[in-house]
């Protein structure tokens, strides 16, 4: 069993290993007028996050390509993320990047310092 001291020690210690920054996209529904839902996201820009490209394949669904668990993305504890959120990558080790939006693959796993999030790579097919 680790102390008090320790768990917080790993804690500082994962904060400082998230290099990159991603913007947080949370689903939200609302309803028109005619009581229909309106699905839309919520962004939460600036949030601390580590990446770790994995690979994966494309396959087609729709007008979306998508592809399975294309990276690991490991946030602060108190980050509060599901299955319906995107994540959009705006810097890798401080510098801007563009074109990298995931969506969540599974519910996030909650380890001793951190939470990971399994993601999948959202491309538009124009």
């Amino acid at each position: 069993m680790f102390t008090s001291g320790e768990l917080e020690g790993f804690k500082a210690t994962q904060l400082e290993s998230l290099q990159d920054t991603c913007n947080l996209e949370k689903y939200t529904v609302t309803f028109n007028s005619y009581g229909e839902p309106i699905s839309s996201y919520v962004v939460q820009s600036g949030i601390a996050c580590g990446v770790n490209m994995t690979g994966g394949k494309e396959f087609y669904k729709g007008s979306l390509i998508e592809t399975d668990t294309d990276a690991t993305i490991r946030f602060p504890l108190s980050t509060d993320i599901n299955i319906k959120d995107r994540i959009t990558i705006t810097k890798r080790y401080g510098v801007t990047v563009s074109g990298l939006t995931f969506e969540v693959k599974q519910e996030p796993r909650q380890g001793i310092s951190g939470l990971v999030v399994d993601v999948g790579m959202v491309t538009y097919d124009d």
